[in-house]
Parts: C-alpha cells; sequence; structure tokens
C-alpha cells in the first residue's frame, strides 16, 4: 500500500517519547486517536467517517536517507503516513491532524514531495496541495499496474456524505439537549451490483422510530407482514427510496438546516402516525443487492 509520508524535526529536544506521542493522541480525542507504547504507533479512526492514518514512531536507521538530517533541526522520530489512493476528503481529515502535531511540540515539517527543501513549519493550504498531487499520482500508477480495486463517486455527493457524518455527533447533542428523544443515524455506504457499482448511502429505520433523516438515498426497513386474517406474520425486510417516504410523511417532518446539509426531524408524536402512511410506500425485498462499502475503496471524481 502506497503512502503519503510527512516527517517531523525538532530543532531542540531530540526525538518524541512516548509521553508525549500520548499527550498527543489524547490532544486530538481518545475517541478518534490511542496510542500503543508497544509498537510506538498512534492511530487515527474516525468512528464515523471511517478515514483511518497513522503516526508512528521510528527509529534513526530507519528514516529513509532523503529525510535523514544532520545537525539541526533533527528528525524527531515520528512520520505520519497516509493512504493513498483514495478518496480525496482523506487529505482534508489527515492534514489539520498533522499540523496539530508541529504546533503542540514546535516541530517542523517535510513531506516527499519536497524532499530536496529543508524541514519548514506546515502550512495547510501547501500540505494538502501536496497530498492531493501524490494521490493523483498513485491513483494513475494503480489504474495503470490494474492493482486494487476502486469505485468512482460523484464528489458533491461524497462531501454531502462526508458533511453530515463529521457532524453527525454534534447534532446528536443537539438533540437530545434540545429534549428529543430521537435516533440520529450514521449514513451506510453501499454500492448497488445491479447498477454497475453505483455509490449509494442508506440508514436503517427499526421499527418507524422517531428519527433525524439525513440526506441519503435508501431507507432500510423492516415490516410485518399481515395474513388475509388480519393476524401477523413474520416481518419482511427490504429496501425503499428516501424521497418516496418523505413525500408519504411530507407533513409529519420539519426540516432543520445544519452544517451537513438539512435533515428532516420525526418527532415522537409524528412517528406515530408514520406506519399507516409508509406501510403504502412499496417496499424492494430485493436488498441483497446492495454490497457494504468502505470509504477506503472510494475515490471521488
Amino acid at each position: 500500500m502506497a503512502h503519503f509520508e510527512v516527517h517531523y524535526y525538532r530543532p531542540a529536544g531530540g526525538p518524541l517519547g512516548p509521553d508525549e506521542m500520548e499527550l498527543f493522541a489524547r490532544t486530538v480525542g481518545d475517541y478518534k486517536m490511542t496510542y500503543d507504547p508497544a509498537d510506538g504507533i498512534a492511530r487515527y479512526l474516525h468512528p464515523d467517517t471511517g478515514i483511518s492514518f497513522e503516526f508512528a514512531q521510528i527509529a534513526p536507521d530507519a528514516v529513509p536517507p532523503e529525510f535523514r538530517a544532520a545537525g539541526s533541526p533533527g528528525h524527531a522520530g515520528v512520520v505520519c503516513r497516509v493512504p493513498l489512493n483514495r478518496a480525496s476528503i482523506i487529505g482534508a481529515e489527515a492534514v489539520p491532524i498533522m499540523l496539530i502535531l508541529g504546533q503542540r511540540f514546535r516541530l517542523l515539517i517535510k513531506h516527499a514531495g519536497a524532499s530536496n527543501k529543508p524541514p519548514a513549519v506546515g502550512e495547510q493550504n501547501a500540505l494538502m496541495e501536496a497530498w492531493l498531487d501524490a494521490n493523483a499520482a498513485a491513483k494513475e500508477a494503480a489504474e495503470k499496474a490494474g492493482g486494487e480495486t476502486r469505485y468512482a463517486w460523484a464528489h458533491e455527493d461524497l462531501a454531502v456524505w462526508y458533511r453530515y457524518q463529521l457532524m453527525r455527533v454534534t447534532l446528536e447533542k443537539k438533540m437530545t439537549d434540545s429534549g428529543y428523544s430521537v435516533a440520529v443515524p450514521r449514513m451506510r455506504l453501499v454500492r448497488d451490483t445491479k447498477a454497475e457499482n453505483a455509490i449509494r448511502t442508506m440508514i436503517e429505520w427499526p421499527e418507524y422510530q422517531p428519527t433525524i433523516f439525513p440526506p441519503v438515498n435508501l431507507l432500510r426497513m423492516r415490516r410485518e407482514k399481515k395474513t388475509m386474517l388480519g393476524l401477523k406474520k413474520t416481518e419482511i425486510i427490504g429496501w425503499t427510496a428516501l424521497d418516496d417516504v418523505r413525500r408519504a410523511i411530507a407533513n409529519l417532518v420539519h426540516k432543520i438546516g445544519t452544517d451537513g446539509g438539512d435533515v428532516y426531524l420525526l418527532g415522537e408524536n409524528q412517528a406515530k402516525q408514520a406506519p399507516e402512511r409508509v406501510d403504502q410506500v412499496p417496499l424492494n425485498i430485493d436488498i441483497d443487492r446492495f454490497a457494504a462499502v468502505r470509504i477506503d475503496e472510494i475515490i471521488d471524481v
């Protein structure tokens, strides 16, 4: 797997130690970054976007020749590795975290695209541009080599998904603080195996519960099927388009503008009225046509 590497340099003080790396991980947030002193790696994983990368402590003899430093500033013994041939949002999420490490300990940085230049203070736009250039080159190389499978997704649609996933926890807290007992679901990424693996977004909507409807394509639902005598029978699982459901319950939902785009709130009282209307919306039981896909399997176009 190809990586974009950023190496860190310290004008004074020697390499970063385990205590400093652990402090850095806490600065980023325990729910997103963990540090393991056994292998010297601080691993970043965002629970809602699925984006991951790492900061690794390395010995002086493990530093690539083009990144070795003679004199001051000396190598700080840390490298950030971000996977390449990925969606552009991975760089957008990683770059600010790269800069946090530099700012926290007054470190200078150098990346592969500037290996012939001295270490310098990190600058977000320049670092993002360097990552995008490296990512585009890795994508082209992978296409020529016929390597890893990637699924194309329009950048605009990717951005909608990403903005919502980033603010989902904040929205969940806002709903709770406002007295709403509603689900704020994560968007799932799926590919439609019967439509050339087109990427779709989907949420679960169990038992018509009060919920926030984010800007997704599809709802996965369970519905009770009744016999001719009106007795309840085994439930069926299927999917339908969010737009069809929203039209059915148009006067029951309330639009809320957020940093992640418009979402629709179905409150507790309104949810009680939803089943009768939503049950009229056809449910497609061909749920197996959708296969889960990870963000690291997607490239934006």
